[in-house]
């Protein structure tokens, strides 16, 4: 399953550069367009919050580039489902704040944003710090590798 699959990028890369296995692949997606150009073969549309589907249900569950577009609080209710709808592995890549300076990227992704993320309806973009994103996974009991 890839969470926020947006057109299936990844979803074609992976059926591309494994062609040995046989993926039964779902896309879950806010964005109908999107979702309507997607290559999955099963397709969900609905906020990554909340997934109408089963606990445990899939081996592998992707989700690239999502959090950042969510408040602290959604990333934590995205993480948690994410833990709910897997019982194999979950990758999460994330693009946020360095550990050094996590405000500075937060304050000019603000400015940069600023203009762009209102018409595309993510009013609540907020770029975690790595160690926020540790705490969410620590209080989540999920078992975790950090890989950069």
């Amino acid at each position: 399953m890839d969470i926020g699959s947006h057109r299936g990028e990844f979803l074609q890369d992976l059926l591309v550069n494994l062609e040995e296995y046989n993926f039964d692949t779902i896309a879950v997606e806010i964005n109908d367009f999107d979702l309507s150009q997607n290559i999955a073969r099963n397709k969900v549309l609905s906020d990554v919050k909340k997934i109408p589907l089963d606990d445990k249900s899939f081996d592998i569950v992707v989700s690239r580039y999502v959090l950042a577009w969510n408040s602290l609080e959604n990333q934590k209710k995205i993480i948690s489902e994410i833990k709910r709808l897997t019982k194999g592995v979950a990758i999460i890549q994330h693009q946020g704040a360095d550990k050094d300076n996590p405000k500075e990227l937060q304050k000019s992704s603000g400015e940069l944003f600023g203009g762009i993320v209102k018409p595309l309806k993510r009013e609540e973009f907020y770029f975690s710090t790595e160690q926020e994103i540790e705490n969410i996974l620590k209080e989540e009991k999920i078992k975790y590798e950090i890989i950069q």
